[in-house]
């Protein structure tokens, strides 16, 4: 939710959600100007660099559902059946992107898909898509990641803790 709501938007939510909207705009920045996420965007091809920020993002979905229990007590499942089951209920009326997205993740189960490596290519694809100007980029990072899934592997272990950290601080300063 928190990539549609703008402006005075965020203000005709419930409590819940309006802070759900914040943290999750301060995990976005947290993320975007991290250094290890900043030098890892860094070691994309050129051809890539510019979707960088876009395959980090799908590609850690797919790395933290392989990690998963590393970070959560609670089965993946579990969380993803709760999540979906809240998805379901939620009746606000953003605008319609949002709720053809809501109805798609729903009715796809999008981020179930995120546990096998090959949905990657799979959902690049989607967004090449979506995109307003005509950008492929799927194939290529797709071939980029299959030769530097360590290293980035490695970053990830390495990030997500302070990612966690980081949320857990502005949630109790909320």
């Amino acid at each position: 939710m928190g990539d549609f709501v703008k402006g005075a938007a965020l203000e005709s939510l419930s409590e819940d959600l309006r802070l759900g909207v914040v943290l999750h705009r301060k995990i976005d920045m947290f993320t975007d100007t991290h250094p290890l996420i900043l030098d890892l965007k860094k070691q994309f091809p050129s051809t890539l660099r510019r979707m960088s920020g876009v395959i980090l993002d799908v590609y850690f979905d797919y790395l933290l559902c392989h990690h998963w229990s590393r970070f959560c007590a609670e089965p993946l499942f579990a969380v993803l059946s709760q999540f979906y089951t809240e998805l379901e209920a939620c009746e606000v009326d953003l605008n319609d992107r949002f709720k053809g997205v809501k109805a798609s993740l729903v009715e796809h189960r999008w981020l179930q898909n995120y546990q096998n490596r090959e949905s990657f290519t799979a959902t690049c694809k989607q967004i090449e898509k979506r995109l307003s100007k005509r950008i492929v980029f799927a194939e290529q990072a797709d071939a980029y990641l299959k030769l530097s899934h360590h290293d980035i592997e490695e970053q990830f272990v390495a990030f997500y803790p302070q990612l966690m950290e980081h949320a857990h601080l502005h949630i109790r300063l909320e």
